[in-house]
């Protein structure tokens, strides 16, 4: 109740916010650690001192191709947009106070909020870690425990704990440890303790920085860091939308060079691991989020030699290798398409996600870049939010799955 009438204020930059805000904490002590900021976009704060470290450009945002498999033979062409990449920044703050699961910093009484995609940024919500709600102008922040670090690099983010967020938007930053100026060289790195928890997570932080100290933090508490170097995100997509709003295909946006980068460093993890795997995987998911008949679907697949495969239950090797190898991908929309990165070349996938969520094009823009061929079907989720859509319970028919696959050459 009170994170709903907050939020209304806060997002509506009501001038009777502080005044609620301010009787809300008075009613309740669970508040005491909540504090009312005004908001910034990061990239607009000058900083102590910041650098180039990639030019943006323009390129073309591409969106789902979505299979009709109904009577009508006639599939929805992909959205496109062009784009343009921003330019790529390190930046110095000076007594910066982070919480290592979001994108955001504090400095002072303002809330540094990095932005993501294009389009109309008053569509996307940005609360993650230490924000409970955000508007153009002001935002509330939960303060935990605060702790002190001395100096550091950022490599945390919205969505830390989140296999695709760690993989494609928080780990391409290792790319430019060593080209910042030389009085970062002795800077540790500051990263979630998930990251030392989780098999994959932990693989692909091992192979991407191997020369400096890691700082492991709790994303519980929040940390004062008196010289914070954060470098700005390549690859950004909206971490959620307002209710009412819809994903378009110019919300993401990816560097190709982060794609070189991970590859060149990912792909080799599979060096050593055997070759025999299936060339027919199903990407299954545990029940913990947007529960679905997959037994059903696994029956039908096993019957066309599809082998179900639980990615995360894999070390990265194996994960890299059974995707590298597989010439169809079958799957719900999840992280586990960020594998995608590995890809096979002319790899056939399909995949399906909500209508609702529209152009939601990560993973229509990822397949792009290392040339797999991605098709979606949709289901009606029912949901009203972006975080509906990803819980809701829903069924994905046989039949629309069968026509779908022999409408892109799988012969039945």
């Amino acid at each position: 109740m009170v994170r709903s009438i907050l939020k209304k204020f806060v997002k509506d930059g009501n001038r009777l916010t502080p005044i609620v805000f301010y009787l809300l904490k008075l009613k309740s002590s669970k508040l005491h650690n909540w504090r009312l900021l005004r908001t910034m976009w990061l990239d607009e704060h000058p900083g102590k001192k910041s650098g180039i470290l990639r030019k943006g450009y323009q390129c073309a945002s591409v969106g789902p191709k979505f299979i009709n498999v109904t009577d009508n033979d006639v599939d929805i062409p992909a959205s496109r947009s062009t784009v343009l990449l921003p330019d790529i920044f390190y930046r110095e703050f000076a007594e910066a106070v982070i919480a290592i699961d979001s994108s955001s910093l504090v400095i002072d009484n303002t809330l540094l909020i990095e932005r993501a995609g294009r389009g109309d940024q008053s569509d996307f919500d940005y609360s993650a870690g230490h924000i409970v709600s955000h508007g153009q102008k002001q935002a509330v922040v939960r303060m935990g425990e605060t702790r002190s670090i001395e100096q550091g690099l950022f490599l945390g983010g919205n969505g830390v704990a989140n296999y695709y967020h760690w993989l494609m938007e928080i780990m391409p930053r290792c790319e430019f440890f060593a080209a910042l100026p030389k009085e970062y060289d002795d800077f540790p790195i500051i990263v979630s303790d998930s990251a030392a928890k989780w098999g994959a997570f932990k693989e692909i932080l091992d192979r991407l920085v191997t020369d400096r100290e890691i700082i492991y933090v709790d994303p519980a508490a929040s940390y004062k860091v008196e010289r914070l170097v954060y470098i700005d995100t390549q690859n950004t997509i909206p971490f959620n939308l307002h209710s009412g709003s819809r994903f378009d295909c110019n919300h993401s946006l990816f560097f190709a060079e982060t794609f070189s980068y991970l590859r060149s460093k990912m792909l080799t993890a599979a060096d050593s691991v055997s070759a025999n795997n299936p060339e027919r995987i199903f990407l299954c998911r545990k029940g913990v989020l947007r529960d679905y008949n997959q037994t059903e679907i696994i029956d039908f697949l096993r019957a066309l030699d599809f082998v179900p495969i639980y990615l995360d239950d894999h070390a990265l090797a194996k994960q890299v290798e059974m995707v590298s190898q597989a010439k169809w991908i079958v799957g719900p929309t999840g992280a586990a398409w960020a594998n995608l990165l590995f890809a096979f070349p002319k790899a056939k996938c399909l995949c399906w996600m909500a209508e609702e969520l529209g152009d939601f094009s990560v993973y229509s823009n990822m397949a792009t870049l290392v040339q797999a061929d991605l098709y979606y079907l949709t289901y009606q989720s029912g949901g009203k939010t972006a975080g509906e859509h990803y819980r809701n319970t829903y069924s994905i028919d046989i039949p629309q799955i069968k026509r779908a696959l022999n409408k892109m050459g799988l012969a039945l």
